[in-house]
């Protein structure tokens, strides 16, 4: 059975924010040693009760702001009739001051201005009951429009950090949703290069197959080299097949047969970074040819897109590219000396997710920043038992 609202609207009205509970608490403490310690606070049997009935009040200063300004404003009224000194209770001061704060912080426009409202008639009455002249009102007056105007300075800013939170939370799911775009991208680019590799590695294995086989009959000799290509080249392919498998891919694209860059190119790539402005020096210290096919690719892209990240925000800078073996890994190092890209290292890029992405596939290591002495530097490992 559903909830009518008016009985949902009255439970939300009668719920008390533990903080707010405390405070009248507070104030309602204060009540009552004032009418017990404050001799010219007469008389006391209506004092007591009236002054911690405006205390409690306060107590529904968010939940229910109409109804304790109006209790507080009828209150207020009652003990000035009953003979209570206007000028002598300090707590319905107070409650006057936290409700006229209240209600232009947390209340809606309407409601804050009927309850101000409520507050600046009951002070009126009272002035009017008390026989005091127009400076009494004003000075109520004056007090309620400082709450005002200290409670809408409270509200603006509140809302404007509340603004600021959700922007910020905002910018960062795209940023997020663009990461994850430009991981799955990269994922498929990958497995397509890996379906290319694998697919000139069948290629040749055809090839040399037929050699050995064509040999075998009369030089059985001549053919033990071309089967032991196939064996070398069959080891590897199922090696990349296997990481193939394990990405994303769209189906239905259309691949080429054509192997793909590999280590060798990179003098090539070079090349082509030095006529676009970069001052790069490159030092392979190995032996590119031992190593898989896929494994030479992706140190290929992965120095590409370092070059690219170079170009496109350190500009026209010198650019040291290092690549060699040690304990067992593929070791690629390039740094800049460039002084832009200040978000490079932030991991949002497409070149950067590209790179972890490539050293992933191969259980390796991406390491990317700034240097402390200048300049922004990529070191990479690739592990060659991964590519077993």
């Amino acid at each position: 059975m559903h909830q009518r609202p008016y009985a949902s609207n009255v439970q939300r009205m009668w719920r008390l924010e533990r903080a707010d509970a405390m405070l009248a608490a507070a104030l309602a403490v204060l009540a009552v040693l004032e009418v017990a310690l404050n001799t010219k606070i007469q008389p006391k049997a209506a004092a007591y009760p009236v002054e911690v009935g405006i205390a409690a009040a306060v107590a529904w200063r968010r939940t229910a702001p109409m109804f304790a300004s109006a209790l507080a404003a009828v209150l207020g009224v009652l003990l000035v009739m009953s003979g209570v000194p206007l000028e002598e209770p300090i707590v319905d001061l107070l409650a006057f001051v936290v409700l006229g704060y209240s209600l232009s912080s947390y209340a809606r426009v309407s409601v804050a201005l009927a309850g101000s409202a409520l507050l600046l008639t009951s002070g009126g009455i009272q002035t009017v009951v008390a026989h005091k002249g127009f400076s009494n009102f004003a000075f109520a007056f004056i007090f309620l429009a400082a709450m005002w105007l200290m409670g809408l300075t409270v509200r603006r800013r509140t809302a404007r950090a509340v603004q600021l939170e959700l922007t910020t939370a905002e910018l960062r799911r795209h940023n997020e949703d663009e990461v994850r775009r430009a991981t799955t991208a990269e994922r498929l680019r990958i497995a397509r290069e890996l379906h290319d590799v694998v697919s000139h590695s069948l290629t040749v294995m055809v090839v040399q197959a037929d050699a050995a086989e064509q040999v075998l009959a009369r030089n059985p000799a001549s053919a033990v080299e071309p089967l032991r290509s196939v064996q070398r080249v069959g080891r590897e392919a199922l090696g990349e097949m296997a990481r193939l498998l394990g990405i994303l891919r769209e189906g239905g694209e259309e691949v080429g047969l054509a192997p793909q860059p590999d280590i060798g190119e990179l003098p090539r790539l070079v090349d082509q970074a030095r006529r676009a402005g970069l001052d790069v020096d490159l030092d392979v210290n190995l032996d590119h040819s031992s190593l898989p096919a896929g494994m030479s690719l992706a140190v290929y892209r992965i120095v590409q897109e370092a070059l690219t990240n170079t170009a496109k925000h350190a500009g026209p800078v010198p650019v040291r590219v290092s690549i060699g073996m040690d304990d067992g890994q593929v070791q690629i190092d390039v740094i800049d000396a460039g002084t832009g890209g200040t978000g490079r290292e932030q991991g949002g890029g497409h070149g950067l997710v590209g790179m972890r992405e490539r050293v992933s596939v191969y259980a390796g290591s991406l390491h990317a920043g700034h240097q402390p002495g200048g300049g922004f530097a990529v070191h990479a490992r690739l592990p060659l038992w991964s590519a077993e």
